[in-house]
């Protein structure tokens, strides 16, 4: 009993100091004491999906460069093949073709798995439908821009981006990244951002782009 007294008195005894303090004090106070009962649980959440979405935008770099590669060995087969006078021979020439036929099908493998730049805009959206707590506040398609050269019978390759900007509140807007992160189609992940600009609402502005050989403008 004696020690629910001294609770009791303290309590009371802290309650009339945060009753005296102003109104600006309070709302001070009540918001320290609210970001020191989130954060755990923001730690608990946000720390695993940023080290995953990370891990992946690695391998997604790693892919692009083999793709570079891959796109930059055929381009030089096809100039030694046109200007080699050696390799109009019959047996060269269909060596020549052989490998370029080879590194095509490779290039198709890097591909694969990415999604198609006609369905960035559609598929976006869609996540977005099915994430609560976010709105969409604009999104725009970039120009096309070209990585690799074709050279004259080669295959170019382009890169399709698409800029989201939402607005919500972080948890929210990690959801929403780790489902876009959880498609079968993946996505190449650009800039991303969050900025908070009246809790617990802020902005998050992202960057995701695909590879393409087509040059059309991402549609939707």
């Amino acid at each position: 009993m004696a020690n629910m007294k001294e609770l009791t008195e303290k309590y009371h005894e802290i309650e009339k100091k945060f009753l005296a303090k102003s109104r600006r004090e309070q709302i001070m106070i009540l918001c320290a004491a609210l970001v020191v009962a989130i954060f755990p649980l923001y730690m608990y959440f946000a720390d695993p999906a940023m080290v995953k979405i990370k891990k992946a935008k690695a391998q997604q770099i790693s892919i692009r460069d083999d793709i570079t590669n891959l796109q930059n060995e055929k381009n030089t087969l096809m100039i030694q093949l046109q200007q080699d006078p050696t390799v109009e021979l019959s047996r060269q020439k269909e060596e020549f073709r052989e490998k370029i036929r080879n590194l095509d099908k490779d290039l198709n493998k890097q591909t694969v798995d990415l999604i198609p730049a006609y369905e960035m805009a559609s598929v976006l959206k869609d996540v977005l439908s099915n994430t609560s707590g976010l709105r969409l506040l604009s999104m725009s398609n970039e120009k096309p821009k070209i990585l690799v050269e074709g050279g004259k019978g080669g295959v170019a390759l382009y890169r399709h981006e698409t800029r989201i900007v939402l607005e919500g509140s972080y948890l929210s807007a990690l959801s929403y990244l780790q489902m876009l992160e959880n498609l079968n189609k993946k996505f190449i992940w650009g800039p991303l951002s969050y900025e908070v600009k009246e809790y617990p609402k802020g902005i998050v502005e992202i960057h995701v782009y695909t590879l393409s050989a087509n040059k059309d403008f991402i549609r939707g």
